[in-house]
């Protein structure tokens, strides 16, 4: 059997590669989830449901979805007639001189400017970047750019996406890694200012320490 392509590929071809940081800024959507469910504080350290095995209690521990996004980093590559990349754009757009808004139209726009066939890259972004993403376009009345109308999907099957860290995890069939981790194995040179777990300590510092944040995110 052959099987033919439905269309030629478009050429160049070109990826934009998006990481985002976030933290649970929004403790005011949290109290309107405890409301929700008529939830009063325990008066010894239990869990609030019965049976309950996470390791943190939604009730008392904020989940994803009440994360503000603070910095995103975002680069656009064209590929060349021998095949190599080019890096056509990298911007960083980081509080405290953006709020969530102001960050998240910053990478809509960036996407909408994206060639038309532009491919996504990221490491984790489907566990963590689009999630994420998607809730702050949800929370700011904000609408994707037409050619990147799938993520509202979950960006899984044949979504233009490239996760290397589902790549590299069989898709998550193995425990994903950070790419640190990954990078180490291979002998690749790598530099990350802050390691993920840090961001949220850093935000929470009294100084706002946004500097090492931003940097950390374009490593």
């Amino acid at each position: 059997m052959k099987f033919e392509a439905p269309s030629a590929p478009v050429r160049p071809r070109s990826y934009i590669l998006i990481d985002l940081e976030s933290a649970v800024l929004d403790e005011t959507g949290h109290q309107r989830y405890q409301q929700m469910e008529r939830w009063s504080p325990p008066v010894d350290d239990a869990l609030s449901r019965r049976g309950y095995q996470r390791s943190e209690d939604p009730l008392k521990t904020p989940r994803w979805i009440f994360q503000s996004i603070v910095t995103a980093s975002v680069m656009m590559m064209i590929e060349h007639d021998d095949g190599n990349l080019d890096v056509a754009t990298f911007e960083t757009f980081s509080a405290p001189h953006h709020d969530e808004r102001a960050i998240v139209a910053d990478v809509l726009k960036a996407l909408a400017d994206a060639p038309t066939g532009c491919e996504l890259v990221s490491w984790g972004g489907a566990m963590h970047d689009l999630p994420v993403l998607l809730g702050a376009v949800l929370r700011h009345s904000m609408t994707l750019p037409p050619a990147w109308r799938w993520m509202a999907f979950g960006g899984d099957g044949r979504a233009p996406h490239v996760d290397f860290a589902r790549v590299t995890s069989g898709g998550f069939k193995m425990k994903p890694l950070h790419q640190a981790e990954y990078a180490a194995a291979l002998d690749i040179p790598a530099k990350i200012t802050a390691a993920p777990f840090m961001v949220t300590k850093l935000i929470d510092s009294s100084s706002g320490i946004w500097s090492s944040i931003s940097v950390r995110v374009t490593s």
